[in-house]
């Protein structure tokens, strides 16, 4: 690869643009090419995720589930030992559970994981996204709206499911099925189809009985997303820009927004994608780069006029290159300086682990979703994008992510998945 890309540097050395300058800048140039691509992105970027140079590193998909088994049991001491402060707390006001009047209903869907057929591990996901939940709620300061968190169990075998029974002492629990309705044969005979049916009917029931709790806006979040710190103060300034605006205009917002997703999968986040927005970012960034770069080299070493848009061009694609080296998703994580600098963009098509719907929009996307079957290769996200696309509705998606999937234990295929893939 690296040998590659010298070879290609030498072609443009021998291109027409190249040559109508003088040769010093050709050989800063490509030293500035070969020290940046072969020696410093090499040693910064190898083992950071999502960069071009990762691709390189050789995965060991055994070494990569023990490490994040042992993240995840660094996560389950924290929010156990969380949890059980609250517990204590709770335990002195005779275990009282305050439920009262909220803005935005925060339901996090669950299921029991890893029934000790794969092995004999406890993920425990929902105790640290429940706990993870709580502390924000609890530790952070001046929000505009209040917030209700509640838990829909969606086990088809819920006597057996026991991580949910201490956290129902916490939280109200919307219960689906009954401990005598359900066969434990019955899930494991399902077909993909019938398990992503059954999945959209689970979102269904978890959506309604969330507006049942009479909240204005409902987040509707899976049991392995984990939230991210900063994703109180994103939610609160997301709901004020996009849905709150409701009320000066006429309801527009309320009427064309549907939902706003607040993860996608990061594989998915690179330059190299058909959403409409990544390129002219690309380009924009580039831009400005490669203009800085200019600046410099103008002060370092001035050159005539007429070689400057040469130089730039040169730059231009020198900082594009950068960029797609890197990874968007890492450039991304530069945003997280300020819950101000988030973007918003249309949203794609793929995954569900954690939504935004208005009271209106949830109750179209419901009435939709009862009405169509899910089947392999169109679980309930497609069938939601074909909701949004059908009545001409935007779904809006919030960058970086705001959620990690930790779920390395999948409840639909029952397999530990790739954690490269997660």
């Amino acid at each position: 690869m690296l040998l590659n890309f010298i070879r290609i540097l030498m072609m443009f050395r021998r291109c027409r643009c190249f040559q109508t300058i003088d040769r010093v800048f050709v050989q800063q140039f490509i030293c500035l090419c070969v020290i940046t691509f072969c020696v410093i992105l090499p040693i910064i970027c190898f083992h950071l995720r999502h960069s071009l140079y990762y691709l390189l590193w050789e995965k060991n998909v055994t070494r990569g589930r023990n490490q994040m088994r042992m993240e995840n049991n660094k996560r389950i001491e924290d929010a156990t030992a969380f949890l059980k402060k609250v517990s204590d707390a709770r335990s002195q006001l005779d275990g009282h559970q305050n439920v009262s009047h909220a803005d935005i209903g925060i339901t996090i869907i669950t299921v029991s994981r890893n029934r000790h057929r794969l092995d004999n591990y406890e993920p425990k996901y929902l105790t640290q996204v429940v706990a993870k939940f709580m502390k924000a709620i609890e530790e952070t300061p001046d929000l505009k709206h209040k917030y209700q968190l509640f838990l829909c169990d969606v086990d088809p075998i819920p006597d057996s499911y026991s991580e949910i029974k201490p956290l129902a002492k916490l939280l109200p629990v919307f219960q689906r099925f009954g401990s005598d309705l359900d066969n434990p044969v019955v899930w494991q005979t399902m077909t993909i189809s019938d398990r992503l049916e059954k999945e959209k009917r689970d979102y269904v029931f978890c959506g309604r009985k969330t507006l049942n709790a009479n909240v204005s806006s409902i987040f509707l979040v899976e049991d392995d997303a984990l939230p991210h710190d900063d994703l109180l103060p994103v939610l609160d300034r997301v709901i004020s820009n996009v849905f709150d605006k409701s009320i000066n205009n006429g309801g527009h917002y309320k009427k064309n927004v549907t939902y706003i997703k607040f993860y996608h999968p990061e594989r998915l986040l690179g330059y190299l994608s058909l959403e409409p927005e990544r390129i002219p970012e690309l380009l924009c960034l580039s831009c400005i780069l490669s203009l800085i770069m200019l600046l410099c080299y103008q002060r370092y070493r001035p050159v005539t006029a007429s070689y400057t848009h040469i130089i730039w061009l040169c730059f231009f694609i020198y900082s594009c290159v950068l960029f797609i080296f890197i990874g968007r998703q890492n450039l991304l994580e530069l945003r997280r300086v300020s819950s101000q600098l988030y973007q918003v963009t249309p949203a794609p098509a793929c995954c569900t682990p954690a939504i935004l719907y208005p009271r209106d929009g949830m109750e179209e996307v419901l009435r939709y979703l009862s009405s169509v079957k899910c089947k392999e290769k169109f679980g309930k996200d497609y069938a939601l994008e074909e909701f949004r696309t059908t009545h001409k509705k935007t779904g809006l998606m919030v960058q970086p992510n705001l959620f990690t999937h930790i779920g390395m234990y999948s409840s639909l295929r029952n397999e530990v998945l790739d954690p490269f893939i997660v």
